[in-house]
C-alpha cells in the first residue's frame, strides 16, 4: 500500500503568511508553498496531490478577539484582522472540502494547534523525529506551523481510521 500524503495549512490574510506543507510519507519530505488564498484554491484543483489527507487551522472556531490591549483604534484593527483571518481560514477550509471531501480533511482551533515552535533547532529535530530531512536555511514561523498541522493531520488520520478504507 502506498503511503498517504498529509497536507497542513496555516491560513493568513496577511501577504506571506499563508503556508502550506506537503508531508510525503512514501518520499519521506515536507515541501513547503507560500500562496494566498485564490493560489491555494486553484493549487488544490491543479497541482495538489491527488489523494491526500488535509488538516487547516481554522481561527474561525475561536469565536473570540485574541488581544484587546490597547487604544480603540489598535483593538479596532486587531479585531479587523481576526475577523480577515478567520473568513481566510474558513474559506480556506471549504475549498479543501470541495476538493478531497469531508472526510478527509481535518480542522483545528489556534488552540487544539497548540504553541508555535520558535527554536529552528528544535524544530529540525522534530522534522528528523519524523523521519524528515529539514530543508536548508531558515524555515518560517508560518512553514513550522504548517508542518505541525501535517504532523496533526497523519495523527488524526490514522485516529480516524482513515486506512481501513482505500484513499
Amino acid at each position: 500500500m502506498k503511503k498517504p500524503i498529509y497536507i497542513g495549512v496555516d491560513p493568513a490574510f496577511r501577504a506571506g503568511g499563508f503556508a502550506v506543507c506537503v508531508l510525503n510519507m512514501e518520499r519521506k519530505t515536507a515541501d513547503f508553498l507560500v500562496v494566498d488564498l485564490l493560489q491555494f484554491h486553484d493549487w488544490l484543483r491543479s497541482d495538489a496531490p491527488k489523494e491526500c489527507f488535509v488538516c487547516i487551522e481554522n481561527s474561525n472556531l475561536q469565536n473570540l478577539n485574541f488581544d484587546t490591549s490597547g487604544s480603540k483604534q489598535e483593538v479596532a484593527r486587531k479585531g479587523r484582522n481576526v475577523g480577515c483571518n478567520q473568513a481566510v481560514s474558513e474559506l480556506a477550509y471549504r475549498s479543501a472540502v470541495l476538493r478531497y471531501g469531508a472526510e478527509n480533511v481535518f480542522q483545528v482551533s489556534p488552540r487544539e494547534k497548540g504553541a508555535k515552535i520558535t527554536d529552528g533547532r528544535l524544530f529540525a529535530a522534530i522534522m528528523r523525529s519524523e523521519g524528515i530531512t529539514p530543508p536548508p536555511g531558515i524555515v518560517s514561523q508560518d512553514k513550522r506551523d504548517a508542518f505541525s498541522l501535517a504532523t496533526i493531520c497523519r495523527r488524526k488520520a490514522l485516529r480516524a481510521g482513515a486506512f481501513s478504507k482505500t484513499i
